[in-house]
C-alpha cells in the first residue's frame, strides 16, 4: 500500500528523516508528502502530530471515517489507531513507525540508541545574541534547527552543505554581516571548508556526533537542537 504523510509541529522533523531514508533506498517506496490531510482509496494517511489541537482532532475522527488512517501522537486521547508516542517525539515516532513497516533492525538501532546533547552554555549564549547561519549535510538537520530556535524567537539562516556552501562563504564575505551572524556548523566538514570560513574572518562553532551512524547522527544533532534551544535566554 502506498503511503500518504502529513505533518505538525515536531512532526515534520519525522517527516522529513523519512523522506531521507527513503530518498536512500534505506527504505523502499515513495510516500506522498501532504500539504493537508486527506484520505485517498487505496493509499493509507500517516499523520505525525505530537499535540493536535481540538479542530485537528475532530478533523482526523471524521477523515478516519473514510479511509485508512495511522496517527503518532503525544497526546491520542479518544483517536482510533493512534500510537502514543512518549519521549523524545522526532526519535520515538520514527522508531514507532519503523517498528509497524516491519523494518525491526532499525527500529532496534532506535531503541538502543540514548542522543547526547552538546548543549553547552556557550553555544546557547551566542545564539541569545547573534544570528547563527546553520550549516548541516542533511535536511532534517537543518529544518530542526531552524524549527526550535524559531521557537525561541531565533531568527536562524539555514543551509544544506554541499550544494551551499558557496552561499554561507558569500554571507561570511559581506562585512555588513560581520558582527552579526556566527557560523555554527552541524556535523563533520572537510579542512578546506573550514579553512575558508576562518580565512572570512570567523571562528566555526561545530557541533560535532559522537556516533558515526548517519541515522543516529542526524538524531543527535536534533536533540542537540532542542537542549540547547531550551538554554537560550533572549535578554
Amino acid at each position: 500500500m502506498e503511503l500518504l504523510i502529513f505533518s505538525t509541529g515536531e512532526g515534520r522533523i519525522v517527516e522529513k528523516l523519512l523522506v531521507e531514508l527513503f530518498s536512500d533506498n534505506t527504505l523502499k517506496g515513495c510516500p506522498k508528502i501532504l500539504d493537508r490531510p486527506l484520505v485517498i482509496k487505496g493509499k493509507k494517511l500517516v499523520v505525525f502530530s505530537p499535540n493536535p489541537d481540538p479542530t485537528f482532532v475532530e478533523l482526523l475522527k471524521t477523515i478516519s471515517q473514510m479511509g485508512e488512517v495511522e496517527i503518532y501522537s503525544s497526546n491520542c486521547g479518544d483517536l482510533e489507531n493512534c500510537y502514543s508516542v512518549e519521549g523524545f517525539y522526532p526519535l520515538k515516532a520514527l522508531e514507532r513507525f519503523l517498528e509497524n513497516i516491519g523494518e525491526t533492525q532499525l527500529a532496534e538501532n532506535l531503541k538502543n540508541f540514548t542522543p547526547l546533547a552538546d548543549a553547552n552554555e556557550t553555544l546557547s549564549e551566542r545564539l541569545s545574541f547573534y544570528i547563527p547561519l546553520v550549516v548541516a549535510k542533511r535536511k532534517s538537520v537543518a529544518f530542526a534547527w531552524k524549527y526550535y530556535l524559531t521557537l525561541k524567537g531565533i531568527p536562524a539562516v539555514t543551509f544544506t552543505y554541499p550544494s551551499e556552501g558557496e552561499n554561507v562563504l558569500e554571507i561570511l564575505s559581506n562585512v555588513g554581516f560581520r558582527d552579526k551572524v556566527f557560523p555554527l556548523l552541524l556535523g563533520k566538514f572537510e579542512d578546506k571548508f573550514l579553512e575558508e570560513v576562518k580565512n572570512r574572518g570567523f571562528v566555526p562553532y561545530e557541533v560535532t556526533p559522537k556516533t558515526d551512524k548517519k541515522l543516529l547522527m542526524e538524531l543527535e544533532l536534533i536533540y542537540t537542537a532542542k537542549e540547547v534551544s531550551e538554554k537560550i535566554f533572549k535578554p
